[in-house]
Order: structure tokens, then sequence, then C-alpha cells
């Protein structure tokens, strides 16, 4: 008897994106905080769709903030040249941590949300959290006023192109020296 909404990320589109943004890519890397289980869940996808994608992937794990550079550094040194971020607080906080070493190396960040995109990363295909909050409220009122039970309201998600928004930040795109294609530029809202 309950229902809600939910933030999951579309990996395999995110992980797709960084296929379409990145062509030659052969390895990329994926950074997240061990303690948050719905970070793994999402590296484990984006594990899963990179084999689909035939890419090759690192993922390493940090739990604590001073980690977060070396970790990211150790990424680069094993080959990649994209680095994952799946949702994840602990690294979303420490976004200048990760880009101190990306934006350096040239290396572009596809991250799980937007947040992380503004701290720095390069580029999201994600949850509008704003239309997410919609979607909840209209299931709210559905069951505060119009006696809708909740057994019979499905879970929401954000899962059509008209409901995720991609986020671009261009002085990371010009700071890592990538050039967005226009299939992608076509998508933006």
């Amino acid at each position: 008897n309950v229902t809600g909404t939910s933030d999951i990320n579309p990996v395999k589109e995110q992980i797709q994106l960084l296929k379409e943004l990145l062509p030659d890519t052969e390895k990329f890397g994926i950074i997240y905080n061990v303690s948050e289980i719905n970070s793994g869940v999402q590296a484990d996808l984006a594990k899963a769709e990179a084999v689909n994608q035939n890419l090759e992937c690192k993922v390493r794990t940090v739990s604590d903030a001073s980690d977060i550079a070396a970790t990211v550094s150790a990424l680069i040194s094993d080959g990649c040249t994209a680095i994952y971020i799946p949702t994840d607080n602990l690294i979303a906080a420490n976004m200048p941590a990760v880009t101190s070493v990306t934006d350096e190396k040239k290396i572009p960040t596809i991250c799980g949300e937007a947040g992380c995109v503004l701290g720095g990363g390069t580029i999201t295909y994600g949850v509008n959290y704003y239309a997410l909050g919609k979607q909840t409220a209209n299931q709210a009122i559905q069951i505060l006023f119009n006696n809708v039970s909740p057994s019979n309201i499905p879970v929401g998600m954000q899962t059509s192109p008209e409901e995720l928004d991609i986020v671009i930040n261009e002085e990371s795109v010009n700071k890592v020296g990538i050039t967005i294609p226009d299939s992608i530029k076509k998508r933006m809202k």
C-alpha cells in the first residue's frame, strides 16, 4: 500500500551518451563512495552497460573525501579516458577534488545528475528534479484529494527522453578540450 517516485538514473542511456560523446573511448572509470549502496547499484548497472557497448571499465571506490583526487588519478593512470560518476553525495559534495585532476588531464566526466555537472563535471543525461517533484505532488493529490489508494498508483520514474535532461558544463567542455556532437545538442531542451 505504498507508492512514490524514484530518481534512479537512466544509467544505460548515460553510458550510451559517453560512447556518443567519445566514440573512440575504449575504457572509462567509475568512482563512487563505497558507503552509498545506491551508488553501488548504479555502478553495477554501468558495468553491465559497458559490456553491451563493448567498453572496458575500471571501478574504484572511496570512503573519504580525502581519497577522491588520488582515486581519480589512479583511474586515469589505468588508461581510462572518461570518468563516470553515479549519483553519490560524497562525490557531488567534492567535485572540485575530481575536477582538479580531470581538468588537468583533459578527461571528461559523465555525471549521474545535474548537480555534479554544475559543480564542475562535464555532462549528464538525467532526471529533472523539478519535474520529479511535480510528479510526486500529483501522486499526493490523487491520494489526499481524490481518494485513490496508493496501491493503485504505480511508482513513478522518468524514463522517456521528454522527461530527462541533458545538462552540459561548457566551461568543463572547454577545459577538457572536447566538442559536443550535434546529435547531443539537438536533444537539449
